[in-house]
């Protein structure tokens, strides 16, 4: 069997081997030139101001860690004014709006390349875990389509991890790239 994974999905199963392939890091992230681009120790009083789109690969554990960091009472997903884990929607949410949204480095990385969005200085940071990997049955021989399956997943996420460490272009400023800002047309 083999599949992508969370590094929980395999923990205390001795029947499951994980190997660990990348590990996301996380941030607020919106359009270029959006009000808060720029500011320094953006707060959650802050970001309230703004819809919030819950983006992405979210489980309790993740979801109550969030609560916590910002002091924001559970279900978390109240405080959010759409969700969704296509990343597609996201990216349009944000680019068209003023909307802001806690994601993964690596779902926003081609945006943050572009510079069409921007990562916020939300303090304090999003430091959530979450590893993603190759998860198969432990002591089995895999034929060769599985190995050639796992280097190409082993290559994607070196690849992956070099792009998201790469430095990346400065922000636009408001004036390059002025939006209306939601509910205005």
């Amino acid at each position: 069997v083999l599949d992508l994974y969370t590094k929980r999905a395999a923990e205390g199963d001795n029947r499951l081997h994980a190997e660990p392939l990348f590990r996301c890091s996380f941030g607020w992230f919106a359009r270029a030139g959006h009000p808060l681009t720029g500011r320094a120790a953006i707060g959650m009083d802050d970001l309230g101001r703004y819809p919030l789109v819950l983006s992405g690969y979210a489980d309790e554990s993740l979801l109550r860690r969030m609560a916590a960091l910002y002091d924001l009472s559970l279900p978390l997903q109240e405080h959010f004014s759409a969700s969704t884990n296509d990343v597609a929607t996201v990216l349009t949410l944000l680019g068209a709006s003023d909307a802001i949204a806690p994601s993964t480095d690596v779902a926003m990385i081609a945006a943050l390349r572009e510079g069409t969005l921007v990562r916020l200085d939300v303090q304090p940071p999003l430091d959530l875990k979450l590893t993603l990997g190759i998860v198969r049955h432990a002591g089995r021989t895999e034929i060769p389509a599985a190995e050639h399956a796992f280097r190409l997943l082993r290559a994607h996420f070196a690849a992956v991890k070099a792009a998201v460490a790469a430095p990346l272009p400065p922000a636009r400023t408001a004036s390059a790239r002025k939006r209306p800002t939601t509910g205005q047309r």
